[in-house]
């Protein structure tokens, strides 16, 4: 078998006995952190200025733009975690305990505008922008 490997270029005949292995002058931790930008390539995002104007189409706009971020990068569990959670907030706050009676709340308008809101705030909190994207200079944790 070694010499299968040796005629592939995998090894050198006799390098086996010959030279000892090197170490690279990289951490553990930086390896990981090599791994990590390898697989998942950054993706630029901007955090959520409110649009005063159109704040409608901005929320919906930005959920979108989650949507796609936790899908790329295969963490949807952890977007329907967020989602769950900002709606359980919500319905706490307003003391509704039942999803029948979150859910007509939720579907006025301004509470929607609400619930966007909540849901961009506790993602832009967690820890998959700060793994998976490149975040703008003036982003800071809340």
């Amino acid at each position: 078998m070694l010499r299968d490997l040796c005629v592939f270029g995998i090894f050198q005949a006799g390098s086996l006995d010959q030279t000892p292995l090197k170490r690279d002058n990289i951490t553990p931790e930086e390896v990981v952190e090599v791994i990590k930008d390898y697989r998942a390539k950054k993706i630029e995002y901007k955090r959520y200025q409110e649009d005063e104007t159109n704040a409608e189409q901005a929320i919906k706009d930005k959920l979108t733009e989650f949507e796609r971020i936790f899908s790329t990068t295969s963490n949807e569990m952890e977007w329907e975690e967020i989602r769950t959670a900002a709606l359980k907030n919500l319905g706490s706050e307003k003391g509704l305990r039942d999803w029948d009676k979150i859910k007509k709340w939720v579907m006025r308008t301004n509470n929607f505008l609400r619930l966007g809101r909540r849901i961009i705030s506790l993602a832009e909190q967690g820890a998959i922008l700060q793994e998976y994207t490149t975040l703008n200079d003036d982003f800071t944790k809340d």
